[in-house]
């Protein structure tokens, strides 16, 4: 099964393949899931649907950042940490998506919390904003 991150513009990321998304001690497997991005899920990592309430506005682009070289295959398992008050840890092969780019990659460090200047990656924002979730 393909791994595949879609960044959906003014939402969630779209999470398939062969996932473990790992929140503290708690480990959950998975073929696919919605992660929020806006940072006012009350359902953290995983969207509710805030990101249409809270005013949360970004296009969904691959952004600036030198992506990690990732094998032409996207196949394989998918790790996906949240880091305490922090980023979206993803090790494993992976496309990740926005409209008609596209990049393949084996680690990426994503935002969670909204703040980011450098969406979808995680700047250190999060620090400044205040964000809090496991």
């Amino acid at each position: 099964m393909s791994n595949t991150v879609k960044i959906n513009p003014n939402g969630p990321f779209s999470v398939k393949g062969n996932l473990s998304i790992t929140v503290g001690d708690e480990t959950e497997e998975k073929t696919s899931a919605y992660l929020c991005r806006c940072g006012a899920s009350t359902n953290k990592p995983y969207c509710d649907g805030a990101h249409k309430s809270c005013g949360f506005e970004d296009v969904g682009s691959l952004g600036e950042h030198k992506l990690s070289e990732g094998a032409a295959s996207d196949e394989g398992e998918l790790s996906i940490t949240t880091k305490k008050n922090g980023p979206l840890v993803v090790i494993g092969p992976v496309t990740l998506s926005a409209g008609e780019d596209s990049a393949h990659s084996s680690r990426l460090v994503l935002c969670r919390c909204g703040a980011s200047k450098n969406r979808p990656y995680c700047d250190g924002s999060h620090k400044a904003a205040g964000f809090e979730a496991d």
